[in-house]
């Protein structure tokens, strides 16, 4: 069986943010038209030899305007769309803010922070771009964070393998 799906779908890996401030916690709005109008952490797919936790930071600045530093990791989500065979796996990180004011753009022309309660009523009206976001969201709530040395990057040359 593994034989019949080489070759089709998709892996992606992603790293998000949950940024909170007073009780509340930020989310962007998507113009992409598979999602257009959905709200999701801000967050996105890696780059190449881009470490996940860079991800997290750059996404956040590019989607919000604003300087973060993930200090926790509260989760790793995975996702698996079908029939597209399409597997994201996103790892969400506990982000505090260092520097500078939200901003929207296009891509995200709402950029604000909701309630846990608003987000509860998004999730149900099927306002949300990612099925986990609740859950990441309550983990958080929780406590359910890790330290970020449990996430490794390494970067090594093939020739020095």
């Amino acid at each position: 069986m593994t034989k019949e799906i080489i070759g089709k779908g998709k892996f992606h890996i992603c790293a998000a943010n949950v940024i909170e401030r007073d009780g509340k916690f930020l989310l962007v709005q998507e113009t992409k038209e598979i999602v257009r109008g959905k709200y999701n952490l801000p967050g996105g797919r890696l780059e190449i030899e881009e470490r996940i936790v860079d991800a997290a930071v750059r996404e956040a600045e590019e989607e919000t305007g604003l300087k973060v530093r993930p200090r926790k990791l509260v989760g790793a989500y995975q996702r698996i769309l079908v029939p597209e065979r399409n597997n994201i796996v996103t790892f969400v990180f506990a982000s505090e803010v260092l520097s500078g004011k939200i901003q929207t753009s296009r891509e995200h022309p709402i950029v604000k922070y909701f309630s846990l309660g608003e987000i509860q009523e998004m999730h149900k009206k099927k306002m949300l771009r990612s099925v986990w976001l609740c859950d990441a969201i309550n983990d958080y709530i929780a406590g359910e964070k890790s330290d970020l040395s449990v996430v490794k990057s390494y970067i090594v040359d093939k020739r020095d393998l």
